[in-house]
C-alpha cells in the first residue's frame, strides 16, 4: 500500500510542477487579446499532424478536447490568470468563464482549419 501512496504523491508533485512551469512560461509571452490572435498562435504552435487531426474531427466531438488541449489553452493564454480581453472577445460576455473561452477558441481554430 505504501508504494502506491508514494507513487501517487510523486505523480501529484510532478504534475503540479509541470503546470506551474507552463504557467510561468506563458507569463513571459504577451497574451493574445483576441480570438483571432489566439487561433493564429495555436495554429503556428500545433504540429501539422495535430492540425490535420483537429481538422478531421467532427464538430460535435470538439468537447473531447476540453481537458487536454483546453487546459493548455486556458493556462498558456492566460485565461485563468485574468486575460479578460481574450475571454470577452471569444464569448462576448464580460464575465466569461475560462472554460467557455477555451472552447470558443478550440471551435474557432477548428473552423479556421476547415478552409
Amino acid at each position: 500500500m505504501r508504494p502506491l501512496l508514494l507513487r501517487c504523491a510523486l505523480l501529484l508533485i510532478v504534475s503540479t510542477a509541470s503546470a506551474a512551469a507552463a504557467i510561468a512560461e506563458s507569463q513571459h509571452r504577451p497574451w493574445p487579446k483576441s480570438c483571432a490572435e489566439a487561433v493564429a498562435r495555436l495554429s503556428r504552435e500545433l504540429p501539422p499532424d495535430e492540425r490535420r487531426r483537429l481538422a478531421a474531427m467532427p464538430e460535435d466531438k470538439l468537447i473531447l478536447l476540453h481537458h487536454g488541449f483546453g487546459t493548455h489553452i486556458r493556462n498558456s493564454l492566460g485565461l485563468w490568470q485574468g486575460n479578460r480581453d481574450l475571454a470577452f472577445d471569444c464569448t462576448k460576455q464580460r464575465a466569461a468563464h475560462p472554460d467557455e473561452a477555451s472552447m470558443a477558441i478550440i471551435r474557432a481554430l477548428w473552423q479556421s482549419l476547415q478552409r
